[in-house]
């Protein structure tokens, strides 16, 4: 389990319910942290970076990147990897379990119908690839779709942070005056 081999666990889950359940069952353990909210508008640069006062003389201190760990809801998948692709100077490594379609289109050639935004930025930021494939049967419930879902892989940028964000509006430029 994650919480048995992190320094600092953060689940961020949108649904009031499930996030009061997280608390109470996780409650014990101090290593972990349930925010309750929306991860397309979580402040990462508030979670993970800088501290008031760390940037005085004497008190640098290096902002360690994350790991993060997900299984992500079809209906919302592209928005929140477009989110963490902007943010990834926070991350390490993103290990996420998507369903079987939203790899198909990271992988999707320059052109083709699936080759989208998403495409572009997945494949200029990272190292894209599958890590291990589920069927349906191995979740309860069971996903509507039959492709199963995939656990994929995506390596950090070695890109300076300013050539990023320059580079990130070519391809979101691209994309949407694509016809």
């Amino acid at each position: 389990m994650l919480v048995r081999r992190a320094r600092r666990v953060i689940a961020i889950e949108t649904d009031r319910v499930l996030a009061a359940q997280l608390r109470m069952n996780f409650s014990l353990i101090p290593n972990i942290e349930v925010i309750e909210g929306d991860i397309l508008a979580v402040d990462f640069d508030t979670l993970f970076g800088p501290r008031p006062g760390s940037t005085r003389p004497g008190m640098e201190r290096v902002t360690e990147r994350v790991r993060v760990v997900g299984n992500l809801p079809y209906f919302i998948t592209s928005d929140i990897l477009l989110r963490l692709f902007q943010f990834r100077k926070y991350f390490e490594l993103i290990v996420l379990m998507v369903q079987k379609e939203s790899p198909d289109r990271l992988a999707a050639d320059p052109g083709s119908k699936d080759y989208g935004l998403l495409t572009a930025t997945a494949q200029l930021y990272a190292g894209v690839g599958p890590v291990v494939h589920r069927p349906p049967g191995a979740f309860v419930p069971p996903p509507k779709s039959t492709g199963g879902s995939e656990t994929h892989a995506f390596a950090a940028p070695r890109s300076p942070r300013s050539e990023r964000t320059r580079i990130y509006s070519v391809p979101e430029t691209l994309v949407w005056t694509k016809t």
